[in-house]
């Protein structure tokens, strides 16, 4: 679900060249930088690459922030602390 909303909404900020010595992005014209901010995660980027020949974009990668920089709600901090309570 929330990778639906990424893929929807991710603006793109940076249209690169694939590096050349790299052979996973060799099969790419270009490679799109795109981010989206989600209130849970924090700022997620996904790179996308434009095939050579078809055009076609296809999904490269996707980063999100480390864990310890994630944004946990109060309610949501109960609810951990509850299930570490059920299974010690």
């Amino acid at each position: 679900m929330m990778m639906d909303e990424i893929l929807a909404k991710a603006i793109k900020v940076e249209e690169t060249m694939p590096k050349q010595n790299d052979k996973n992005q060799n099969p790419f014209e270009k490679i799109l930088v795109m981010k989206y901010d989600i209130e849970e995660l924090g700022l997620v980027k996904l790179t996308v690459g434009v095939r050579k020949r078809t055009k076609e974009k296809i999904q490269y990668g996707i980063s999100v922030p480390p864990i310890s920089q994630i944004k946990i709600s109060s309610k949501d901090k109960k609810k951990s602390s509850r299930q570490k309570k059920k299974h010690p």
